[in-house]
């Protein structure tokens, strides 16, 4: 199926937000990603539902980490990650966190944007079922979301939807 950001805001129960003028001012949002994105496409979506125009437009920013990737596979998951932050928060801004798919690289990232202390909110939609992750990396990860904990930052990751392929990412 394919949502508008009103359908999606309505999904979340974010409609009321809207409604009372809270749309994201004044807030970062950070997405962790092991790919690129096109901004073409993230232009199109703008101009699509008219977020230059009678909406604010966002600031996108990409912040290469472990000097970025070159990654294009999930580059369709990337840009949706980006356009739904547009949709359900039009006047924040965006810092895409891009570093290559390697074990190291993901805790890079994930270590980088924290470390900035940027972003009030940092999100991912990358995953791996936790079993195979391996005890020491989970650890590594709790570890640095503990940190974005103590500094205020929310760290949002997806579940996952039924019938979804997940992702590829090396550990």
């Amino acid at each position: 199926n394919i949502y508008t950001a009103d359908q999606l805001a309505s999904a979340y129960s974010m409609s009321a937000l809207s409604a009372d003028g809270l749309n994201g001012e004044g807030i970062t949002v950070g997405l962790f990603e092991l790919s690129t994105y096109t901004s073409s496409d993230v232009t199109h979506f703008e101009s699509c539902y008219d977020f230059n125009g009678s909406h604010p437009s966002p600031t996108i920013t990409t912040v290469n980490v472990d000097g970025g990737t070159t990654d294009t596979t999930g580059s369709g998951e990337v840009t949706l990650d980006i356009e739904d932050v547009i949709g359900l928060a039009p006047a924040a801004n965006i810092k895409v966190y891009e570093g290559p798919n390697s074990g190291t690289g993901v805790f890079d990232t994930y270590s980088k944007m924290i470390a900035d202390d940027t972003a009030q909110v940092i999100s991912s939609s990358w995953g791996l079922c936790e079993p195979d992750e391996g005890q020491s990396a989970a650890d590594s990860e709790n570890t640095l979301f503990e940190e974005a904990a103590v500094q205020g930052q929310t760290v949002l990751a997806a579940a996952g939807e039924p019938g979804e392929e997940p992702r590829p990412r090396v550990v």
